[in-house]
């Protein structure tokens, strides 16, 4: 039990709050694309419930045939700011198919031809060069579909020696380290 308080110390030490950005309609909950424009093929294309919801009642769904087709949204971000982008994405199997998220013009992610597999979460970090960032998700899968649900933003807090939270992530640093050279010390028989 001991060893895992102090990784976890750490992570507390070195988590600084991060600043949420609204994505409008980021879960699907209104049961359309409110707060989204569509591009591209826009076939095959709409909030769903059951598959398609990781959470709540509604989740995204895509399927465009032969092109690519999705959603984009511009968020009010910081110029020169970093930013944590968040989703949970399903697909449901079968080929061609093709994948892409991008923040700010520049891909976060491409997936070509991707096997099925359950929702899974994934997270990046992107760089916002203005006040108005688009985040956007394009998709294609002829055979089968694509799901979308439960997008998230986060501001990611810079790391200045004249942060507050300084002082406290060397003092838990040292701590530790100083515990652990402790712990090197002590023979079990």
């Amino acid at each position: 039990m001991k060893h895992l308080l102090a990784p976890s110390l750490l992570a507390l030490a070195l988590a600084l709050p991060a600043s949420a950005i609204p994505v409008v309609n980021g879960d699907f909950e209104t049961g359309d694309f409110t707060g989204w424009t569509q591009i591209g093929n826009t076939g095959f294309s709409g909030a769903s419930n059951t598959p398609f919801n990781h959470t709540g009642t509604f989740g995204a769904a895509f399927g465009p045939v032969g092109s690519l087709g999705g959603i984009t949204q511009n968020l009010a971000t910081v110029a020169g700011a970093q930013y944590a982008v968040s989703f949970w994405l399903l697909n449901l199997g079968g080929t061609p198919n093709a994948f892409q998220v991008s923040f700010d013009g520049t891909p976060l992610q491409v997936i070509n031809d991707g096997g099925a597999i359950g929702y899974t979460q994934f997270s990046f970090i992107g760089l916002a060069s203005t006040a108005s960032t688009a985040l956007t998700f394009e998709f294609r899968h002829d055979p089968n579909f694509w799901a979308l649900d439960d997008i998230a933003v986060e501001q990611v807090p810079e790391l200045n020696a004249s942060s507050a939270v300084t002082p406290f992530v060397f003092m838990a640093m040292g701590l530790l380290m100083a515990g652990s050279r402790r712990k090197g010390a002590v023979t079990v028989a």
